[in-house]
């Protein structure tokens, strides 16, 4: 496909129709994509032999394929080679290569380059933020609290994105309050969570010991129409056993599949897994032969948590019986 757009661009040239950056700009980048460094090269110095200047959209070819590859610094001195001979960063362009920047642990250069933005007067939009909060964030810095607080003073609407990072931050933070009232923000103002904003949700809350409040939201993410993961059914198994609710785990169970979830060799194991940890085991039993009859065979993960089951339970001539089947299988 990329040869073919090149091969169209050479009957410009015989046309007399010239190619501009732009065009030169998106095969660039095309063949960087492609892993084609050198067509990509070529190019460029096709490009600038023609009388071309680069553009903000040559930058950024060049910064993502440098970022894909772990060569910021190559990155950033390209960029001040460019800006040198008079071309401008836009926004695109900070924000790259501050992704970039973080992305490598680069913190300084990265905070050193919005607060170049914030000097030219050059505006973030909702994708800068993000990169910022994330930033921030996977370097343990909470001021992208701050951030995300002026990002909402200049009007800048939060995304999907931007939502589901500081749900995230609040959970890590045990500010759960905060994370349920974004929560609640998000379905007020038409922006969907996804199922990633409901795993972050509730993880966070079953970790604290929360239940109630991870139910809650399981029965809103229901009311959206989205159906519990088998991660959410592990979250709230493991819960419920923490907590000492270790009765409730098949309620717990029989309502993740009342309110969608699907039943498959990962839910089942999580539950003979629980049950044989409170040292159910027979009831562990009954649950692996339901799994077997629906079509489910049993693996290491299922014989493991019986053989530590019945080892809990001084069963030890069961867990015997139990690897000798296992290794017959």
């Amino acid at each position: 496909m990329l040869d073919e757009a090149v091969n169209i661009m050479r009957k410009m040239v015989g046309e007399n129709i010239l190619p501009n950056v732009y065009i030169y700009a998106a095969l660039i980048d095309g063949y960087f994509k492609a892993g084609k460094e050198t067509v990509a090269l070529d190019l460029y110095n096709e490009m600038k032999l023609i009388g071309l200047e680069e553009n903000s959209f040559i930058l950024d070819a060049f910064v993502n394929y440098l970022k894909r590859s772990g060569r910021m610094l190559e990155a950033g001195e390209l960029a001040k080679d460019m800006m040198s001979r008079g071309l401008s960063l836009d926004h695109v362009n900070y924000t790259s290569l501050m992704d970039g920047f973080f992305k490598e642990g680069k913190e300084l250069a990265a905070l050193t380059l919005a607060q170049e933005m914030t000097e030219k007067n050059i505006s973030f939009d909702v994708v800068a933020y993000n990169v910022l909060i994330n930033g921030l964030l996977r370097l343990g810095k909470y001021e992208a609290q701050s951030v995300y607080a002026r990002m909402r003073e200049l009007d800048l609407s939060p995304d999907l994105i931007t939502c589901n990072t500081m749900i995230n931050a609040y959970c890590k933070e045990s500010k759960f309050e905060h994370a349920l009232n974004l929560w609640d923000d998000m379905k007020s103002c038409g922006l969907m969570p996804n199922y990633i904003t409901c795993n972050i949700l509730i993880r966070g809350l079953c970790k604290a010991g929360e239940i109630d409040k991870a139910l809650n939201v399981l029965n809103e993410m229901w009311i959206l129409g989205f159906s519990p993961t088998t991660a959410i059914h592990r979250f709230l198994l493991d819960a419920s056993l923490r907590s000492g609710r270790a009765d409730d785990i098949l309620l717990m169970h029989e309502h993740l599949v009342y309110v969608g979830l699907e039943l498959n060799q990962a839910v089942f194991n999580t539950l003979i897994t629980v049950l044989c940890r409170l040292g159910r085991t027979r009831k562990a039993v009954s649950v692996l032969e339901d799994m077997i009859g629906r079509g489910f065979s049993a693996d290491t993960v299922t014989y493991n948590a019986l053989i530590h089951g019945y080892c809990t339970g001084i069963h030890v001539k069961k867990a015997f019986a139990i690897y000798s089947e296992m290794l017959v299988r």
